[in-house]
Order: C-alpha cells, then structure tokens, then sequence
C-alpha cells in the first residue's frame, strides 16, 4: 500500500513539474510577443506580409472601383491617408488624390490590404477592360493598421476590420498576359 501512495505522489509531483514548465514557457513566448510588438509588423491577412516587404500580388477589378472602395480612418502612414475621417467626414474632397488616398482590395487569393496610387499607375491611365479584369503589381507594405473601417460601395457604410490589414504602395503594375 505504502508503494502506491509513494508512487501517486511522485506522478503528481511529475505532473505539476510539466504543469509548471509549460506555464512559464508560455509566459515567456506572451512577453517576447508583446515586446517584440508582433501585431505592428505582421498583417493577421497573410503571415508572410511583414512591413518594409515587398510582394507580388494579383488583383481583380471593375472599373467601378475607383468610385466603389474607400477607407476611413485619422491614422497616417508614411503620407498615406484614407479618404475619410474616422467619423465618416471626408479628407478635403474625399480621395482625389490617388497616389496618397488609401482603397481597400482583396488579391485574388482573397488577401484585404490597403493601399494608394492603382488607378494613377501608368498601366492603369492606357485604358481599362470594361468589364472584370486583373493586375499584377509589387506591393510594398509600410504599416499595419486595425483602426480602419471599409465601404465597398459609393453609398454604402463604412464597416469596421476585425483583423489587422496591411498598408503600403504599388508599383510596377502590369496587366498579366
């Protein structure tokens, strides 16, 4: 009987051991994590999408979307800006001018992100398709925001983001062949 309770004793003691070790790693993965500020430098859309990267994305349009999309929010970054105040009001005549005023798009794999100056690109000013078509451009990330809220329509409410979504700029854009 003495074995039993000694051996019980002993798997308990192992128990809270392990038990223990685990906490503590965990607490020191949460403080690397805070410290480190992991949410500033990485977009919760794609864990690849780090500030200062620069990535090759594909997206999908209707030449409505220079009218359809905006953004609204009071943060700046690197002297990009939504079009819209965080209350709704416009940013001076709300989004004319396309190399500064942040759009929400979604890449064809489905990746929101914000960024200025598609429609002021060269390819874009050629002409555009009439109807559905996709362009192929780097995209360079200079900040990650979750204090943004989205419209994907001219009338339509804005919407707030539940998750953290890139900001950068395009260049090089191309129609894909």
């Amino acid at each position: 009987m003495p074995t039993r309770v000694s051996g019980f004793i002993s798997d308990l003691s192992v128990f809270w051991r392990a038990l223990s070790a685990l906490l503590c790693i965990g607490f020191v993965l949460w403080l690397f994590v805070s410290w480190n500020k992991y949410s500033t430098h990485f977009a919760q859309s794609s864990d690849v999408w780090r500030v200062g990267g620069t990535h090759l994305i594909e997206i999908t349009l209707i030449p409505e979307d220079v009218r359809n999309l905006a953004c609204s929010s009071d943060t700046e970054f690197s002297g990009l800006r939504c079009g819209f105040h965080r209350n709704g009001s416009p940013f001076g005549s709300a989004g004319s001018d396309d190399e500064i005023t942040l759009r929400p798009y979604n890449t064809v794999k489905n990746e929101l992100f914000l960024t200025a100056g598609l429609w002021s690109s060269p390819v874009m000013r050629q002409g555009l398709p009439k109807e559905r078509f996709s362009i192929t451009c780097n995209y360079t990330i200079v900040g990650v925001t979750r204090s943004v809220s989205l419209r994907w329509g001219p009338t339509a409410p804005f919407g707030p983001v539940q998750t953290s979504v890139p900001v950068g700029r395009l260049s090089n854009c191309v129609f894909p062949q």
